[in-house]
């Protein structure tokens, strides 16, 4: 097996960007679980990837392709996910409270249980989305959000 761990060499920085995809290219991903407040530059494909689980919080991922991602158990609170794709993502259980999903894609993600209070979903599109036990307070839509 691939070491999770890149080469750097001396002078030289890695980002957490260039960290976590070599952890998902080595399939180490369970060590890339603790990305509090990570800030992703330019628009990050993570499509099908499993982040059950993961500590997400207060993570830019604005414009991530996270389509048919496995979130399940997430804490994503206070994440920034304006224009985020999660169409097909299961969301089971995950937190995203306080989270900012603007024009989000989550057209037939499962949603099922999860956390949304004071979330803002203004544009998001949750066609054919499970909503199901979703709790929310004070979620914020506006008139162009899409809703199941």
């Amino acid at each position: 097996m691939e070491s999770v761990t890149p080469p750097v060499g001396p002078g030289e920085e890695q980002t957490i960007r260039e960290r976590l995809a070599h952890l998902v290219r080595a399939g180490g991903l369970t060590q890339a679980k603790e990305l509090w407040g990570a800030v992703f530059e330019g628009p990050l494909n993570l499509t099908g990837t499993d982040l059950s689980g993961a500590a997400l919080r207060e993570a830019d991922l604005s414009g991530a392709n996270l389509t048919n991602c496995n979130l399940n158990g997430a804490n994503l609170s206070k994440a920034k996910l304006s224009d985020v794709d999660m169409a097909g993502a299961t969301l089971e259980r995950s937190i995203l409270d306080h989270a900012d999903m603007r024009a989000a894609n989550l057209r037939g993600a499962n949603l099922q249980g999860a956390s949304m209070m004071h979330t803002y979903l203004g544009g998001a599109d949750l066609t054919d989305a499970n909503v199901a036990d979703v709790k929310t307070q004070s979620a914020y839509q506006s008139w162009e959000t899409v809703a199941p």
